[in-house]
């Protein structure tokens, strides 16, 4: 188990704690690395696409260091941002400084702590509340009833709002929409979650970003993010607010003690496929480069910091992972008929010869039967056990797969078709993967 040590034990007994934990840090690593070398001979070996990507390192290199970008200072530290290629969010996702685990402390909504504007739209006439969701000294009315809208603007795209209110509303039915560059279009596919149960409580609604969100005008205002809000049914008691701001922001998420800088406890988090991380800002100048870095930092520096004196590199999902595996919504159950498709698909009215010979049925969990002949391998003629991972070609004999890969070449076009299987405990095929390859 690795722990920090309690600094004030005794010099010896810390020493002797460090090195206990060094050398198993040393087996865990030596572990680590020969489970990813399975890993990778796996991915290897069946061709497929990997969910997740690692050891990426980021802006190290005289030509990309420029990709880390200062986003705000604090006292202590500055919060610097950088966006891996094919980087999406994921709560496993892992970041490093120099190997160090960095604390992961989740997914932004917002980047600002308050809205750039908060306009209430009653009666043909815009209100200006964008102060006053920020202030909490006064209460407002919004969205008195049907037709009234309030307009929530942001500089950036965001993920939610939180309320706190005077007075609850009772009888609202809220519809939320954003602007895509035409029109206002609603938000309900958007995974839309409201813990204010149509403004009856304190809380949030949050919801996932549309794709086409476009910025617009409002009320004169500069081009902004904008979400409008309604009623679509008139409500008996209109709210009052009292704070109307984003949902968690990285400012607020990323927020250190002066301990924890001091510790070097450095945490980072996500916002829309963008890593944002805490460094050090302060220290004695002879050190700037090395020890800390700031937004007003010389090249030479910012070069020393980020390529030469310190590494960063990221485990994350990949966002263009499209597994090759294929998933029928019903299943796959004993006796169906399964085929091979360059296709990637199951296609029953296929009347391709080759497919049409790697036919099989499904028999038990890890068996397939070939309608023109028996699963072989070198030792065994017939039904030959496949468990989850395995690997399988079509052999030079029509009808009969193989586990080892038939000769290329020849003179003559060959095809191998390699066949990954995994099922649940209760029999149900869940993956099949078809791999052809022509020579």
């Amino acid at each position: 188990m690795i722990y920090k040590v309690d600094p004030s034990l005794p010099l010896s007994e810390k020493i002797s704690l460090v090195n206990d934990m060094t050398i198993e840090a040393n087996g865990k690593t030596a572990q680590g690395t020969f489970d990813v070398n399975e890993l990778d001979q796996i991915y290897a070996d069946t061709g497929l696409n990997r969910k997740f990507l690692r050891n990426q390192i980021l802006g190290n290199t005289h030509l990309n260091y420029t990709n880390w970008t200062h986003y705000y200072a604090e006292s202590g530290y500055s919060i610097w941002s950088i966006a891996p290629t094919n980087y999406k969010y994921n709560s496993k996702n892992q970041l490093y400084m120099d190997d160090k685990l960095l604390v992961n402390r989740g997914e932004a909504t917002a980047l600002n702590s308050s809205f750039d504007k908060v306009f209430d739209y009653t009666n043909s006439i815009y209100q200006d509340d964008t102060i006053d969701a920020v202030s909490g000294l006064t209460s407002f009315s919004i969205i008195s009833g049907i037709g009234d809208y309030q307009y929530l603007g942001s500089s950036s795209i965001f993920k939610g709002v939180d309320y706190t209110f005077d007075v609850t509303g009772i009888g609202y039915s809220l519809e939320l929409e954003y602007w895509n560059g035409t029109s206002w279009i609603n938000l309900s596919n958007n995974d839309i979650h409201d813990s204010t149960d149509n403004l009856q409580t304190d809380g949030m609604i949050t919801w996932e970003t549309p794709g086409d969100w476009d910025s617009c005008i409002v009320n004169n205002s500069s081009r902004m993010y904008y979400i409008r809000i309604s009623t679509i049914t008139e409500p008996v008691q209109t709210v009052y607010a009292i704070t109307i701001k984003p949902t968690t922001n990285i400012r607020g998420l990323l927020s250190l003690s002066s301990d924890d800088a001091i510790q070097e406890e450095w945490a980072w988090c996500s916002f829309n496929n963008t890593i944002y991380v805490t460094i050090r800002n302060t220290g004695q100048s002879a050190y700037e480069g090395s020890y800390y870095i700031k937004s007003a930092s010389t090249v030479a520096n910012l070069q020393n910091f980020f390529v030469h004196n310190h590494l960063f590199k990221a485990d994350f999902e990949n966002a263009s992972f499209n597994g090759a595996s294929i998933n029928i919504e019903s299943g796959v159950s004993f006796g169906d008929l399964v085929y091979v498709s360059d296709q990637y698909t199951f296609n029953a009215a296929d009347a391709d010869i080759w497919r049409k010979r790697c036919m099989g049925i499904l028999v038990a969990p890890g068996y397939v039967k070939m309608t023109d002949g028996l699963i072989q391998n070198a030792n065994t003629v017939g039904s030959a056990n496949i468990v989850p991972g395995d690997v399988l070609y079509l052999s030079q004999t029509p009808g009969k797969v193989s586990r080892t890969a038939p000769p290329l070449g020849g003179g003559r076009i060959q095809q191998r078709v390699g066949i990954a299987i995994a099922y649940e405990t209760s029999g149900n095929v869940v993956d099949m993967i078809f791999r052809p390859e022509y020579v």
